[in-house]
């Protein structure tokens, strides 16, 4: 006869499993008043969310996480260094991307100068 009770100790896993993740879990914009865990900056400031430590940097989150997760800046540098502005993204001029691009540019600066 075989034994099943291999069966019976994995099921009562899976029922400990499924409680555990039934369980109501602290929610953290409830218990500290914010959207997020808090947030320490590198100058040991904390802060109530990442949110509004970007916000004190003047740094938009977005970029902060970009610099971060995905380049591998340190904090400091990523809070610390100012974005780039939109006419500083290119490597180069507009105008070697478009062929047509160069007359409108040309035109628009003619069009200024009267």
């Amino acid at each position: 006869m075989k034994s099943f009770s291999w069966l019976f100790m994995r099921l009562r896993a899976l029922r400990e499993q499924e409680n555990k993740l039934l369980e109501p879990q602290e929610d953290y914009r409830k218990a500290n008043g914010s959207h997020g865990k808090p947030s320490t900056d590198h100058t040991g400031r904390v802060f109530p969310s990442f949110k509004a430590m970007c916000a004190a940097w003047g740094v938009d989150p977005g970029l902060v996480r970009i610099r971060t997760c995905q380049m591998g800046w340190s904090l400091k540098n990523a809070l610390t260094t100012p974005a780039l502005k939109r006419s500083q993204w290119r490597p180069y001029p507009v105008k070697w991307y478009h062929p047509g691009i160069r007359d409108k540019i040309q035109q628009e600066r003619d069009r200024r100068k009267q």
